[in-house]
């Protein structure tokens, strides 16, 4: 599927948004938190879309820290890493500014939070912030991070959830990062959620997968 790619400033943080070549009617939008080569794993998420599939917009922050944005709350749950717990900062501005700022150029029919990783943890946290969403994935989402399932099965609305995670994730030594596989089950478990193995290990085709929850989410829809 070819795709239109938009970088601009808003406010003081770069931002992207890719949508489709044709466009005549309003379509979903994903707010996705992907880091920052957001713009180079759009383009490639398009390409693994089929052409005459279901039209949507992706749209994300560049400047973005996975430690600081992503997380919801601090933690030392890993020596080497400092979770800052700056989700709710960032999540105001994803909200008052950057989807404004993509549904002016691509008008909207429903709103999504996508995320891979940390952003994936981040995806599923938008969705017990926000009123409206659609839905959320979580791409090999840390759903491992402390006290995150218990907090998201006492606040998740009845909007439907993805999580996939590769097959080999689970082999980690970390402890922590072992639990991810239970703690994604345990939070895509109500009627009209999904989880989904998907081959290899973190790092492994991630643009697929991305393409592959979006696809999910979309089908879910109709």
């Amino acid at each position: 599927m070819k795709c239109r790619l938009v970088k601009e400033n808003v406010g003081d943080r770069p931002c992207v948004l890719c949508y489709p070549a044709r466009v005549e009617q309003p379509i979903p939008l994903f707010l996705c938190h992907v880091g920052p080569e957001a713009e180079a794993l759009f383009a490639e998420v398009f390409r693994f879309l089929p052409k005459d599939g279901p039209r949507f917009a992706l749209c994300a922050v560049t400047d973005v820290s996975w430690d600081r944005d992503y997380t919801p709350w601090q933690s030392s749950c890993l020596p080497e890493r400092v979770f800052s717990g700056g989700a709710d900062a960032y999540l105001n501005f994803v909200r008052s500014s950057l989807a404004p700022w993509a549904e002016r150029a691509t008008p909207s029919c429903a709103r999504y939070h996508l995320g891979y990783s940390l952003g994936g943890l981040c995806a599923l946290y938008a969705l017990t912030r926000e009123e409206g969403l659609s839905g959320a994935a979580s791409v090999s989402g840390a759903l491992w991070y402390p006290g995150f399932v218990r907090f998201f099965q006492e606040n998740r609305p009845d909007a439907p959830v993805y999580c996939s995670l590769g097959r080999a994730e689970s082999r980690t030594r970390n402890p922590a990062m072992c639990a991810g596989a239970q703690c994604a089950q345990e939070i895509a478990a109500r009627p009209g959620d999904r989880f989904e193995w998907t081959n290899g290990n973190h790092f492994f085709e991630i643009p697929q997968r991305i393409a592959l929850a979006v696809r999910r989410l979309l089908e879910d829809r109709e």
